[in-house]
């Protein structure tokens, strides 16, 4: 095997691995901008008159499910960077 063969990725692999990358970006992109706009809509108008433990409780319901979203996300990308290898030279 020479050199060059070696340092050169499968275009089919590097493809796979490109389209992986998408779908956990696109993923953390939906999750996270979904919890923003429960967030927005929560301190836009829901805090009248709520007592912090309400608060606290909200915020957690928004940001749990959504930071768990963008941590499968964050997976997903890294699975498509494993995939699609890394370029040399």
């Amino acid at each position: 095997m020479n050199e060059a063969s070696r340092n050169s990725i499968d275009p089919l692999r590097q493809l796979a691995g490109n389209i992986v990358i998408t779908v956990g970006v696109l993923w953390m992109l939906l999750c996270g901008s979904c919890s923003a706009f429960f967030l927005f809509q929560m301190f836009g108008s829901g805090l009248h008159g709520a007592t912090g433990d309400q608060i606290t409780q909200g915020l957690a319901i928004v940001l749990i499910p959504g930071g768990i979203g963008i941590a499968i996300g964050l997976g997903i990308y890294a699975v498509g960077r494993a995939i699609a290898g890394r370029r040399k030279g």
